[in-house]
């Protein structure tokens, strides 16, 4: 660990930076529990200019974690339709409903807030650090590059054995500062903003002078990180069966991607590209109506979609249900499907 001297220069730069530079974020207009909660859930793995159109429309419908504890789980899913990680979704509906049968109160403490779904170490951090005061650290990807280039550090920041590290160091520097709220934030502000993956405002830093990549002129080999696996082609076909003025569903329940979501009937799903082909030949699936490829964070989606009867669902004992179609718009889809939904008139049949 560098020398207090460092130390003490590192924590006072960013919370006076911080308050003299921070984001205008709304949910900093009013930083109560709830909104912090929301916020951080939201926003993790997605950026700001893209999350806050759903941030404001969960404040707008839900206000307050007794009105969010009473949504339906298809309500919810709905509302955070395109933001992915739809797991999050689920997770932010169990929590508000443990909160609210216990009295609507927050918890402050790290370790608490720790065991409720869907709160992990940043999320717990950052709830009782910015809502509460408390002097508890948090580790995301801005505070791990800010931290890496300012002290040089040749760990690679994605092991899981590094964050141990990186907590620890977080740990004992929140510490000292007076304002853990303004340190928190300010780091995580600094690395936004600032301390950029790419091309980062060196000039503009308020830790410049101190900062070991940007005195040696190697930010760019800051963090260290291990070279991540190649995304895994998957490959599914759904079918489009339609029937005067309704559209054939199926909701999703297993773990996997897109839990609870709803979906046209799935069909076949394979890792394997030659597995899907085998299988439209074999159903005389003879053209798709609509081809396209989408991409997570761990998989590339390879999606085709076929028009089918319903006999043909029947045969091959795929479950589905018939809706409206104009109730397509209510219900919660992945992107990729609500796209194809969007594209076609009404009950088109093919």
């Amino acid at each position: 660990m560098a020398n207090p001297e460092v130390l003490s220069f590192f924590v006072s730069r960013v919370s006076s930076w911080f308050k003299l530079n921070g984001r205008p974020l709304p949910w900093r207009l009013n930083p109560t529990p709830y909104h912090i909660w929301l916020a951080e859930i939201i926003f993790q793995q997605t950026r700001i200019g893209q999350g806050m159109d759903y941030y404001t429309s969960f404040i707008a419908r839900y206000p307050d974690i007794e009105s969010l504890s009473k949504a339906e789980e298809d309500e919810v899913l709905r509302l955070w339709q395109g933001l992915g990680y739809y797991t999050r979704a689920i997770n932010l509906l169990k929590t508000a409903r443990i909160i609210a049968s216990e009295g609507g109160m927050f918890p402050s403490d790290v370790e608490t807030l720790k065991k409720l779904p869907g709160i992990g170490p940043y999320t717990a951090g950052a709830i009782s650090s910015i809502a509460f005061g408390r002097k508890e650290p948090l580790v995301d990807g801005n505070v791990q590059r800010v931290f890496s280039r300012f002290f040089g550090l040749k760990i690679p920041v994605n092991d899981p054995k590094s964050q141990k590290i990186l907590y620890r160091m977080a740990g004992e520097i929140i510490r000292m500062a007076e304002d853990a709220s303004a340190h928190n934030q300010g780091l995580m502000d600094l690395g936004s903003t600032i301390c950029k993956p790419l091309k980062p405002l060196c000039e503009r830093c308020p830790l410049h002078e101190a900062c070991i990549a940007c005195v040696e002129g190697n930010v760019d080999l800051y963090p260290v990180k291990i070279k991540k696996n190649k995304k895994i082609d998957r490959f599914i076909i759904f079918g489009y069966c339609t029937d005067e003025g309704r559209i054939a569903i199926q909701k999703r329940d297993r773990s996997d991607i897109w839990k609870n979501l709803y979906q046209l009937p799935l069909l076949a799903d394979s890792f394997n590209s030659t597995t899907i082909e085998q299988y439209a030949f074999k159903k005389s699936l003879l053209f798709s109506i609509y081809n396209t490829t989408h991409q997570l964070s761990h998989q590339k989606l390879h999606i085709g979609i076929y028009p089918v009867e319903e006999d043909f669902l029947i045969s091959n004992k795929v479950n589905y249900t018939f809706i409206d179609f104009s109730m397509v718009q209510e219900i919660a889809f992945p992107v990729p499907l609500m796209k194809f939904l969007s594209s076609i008139p009404k009950s088109k049949s093919f």
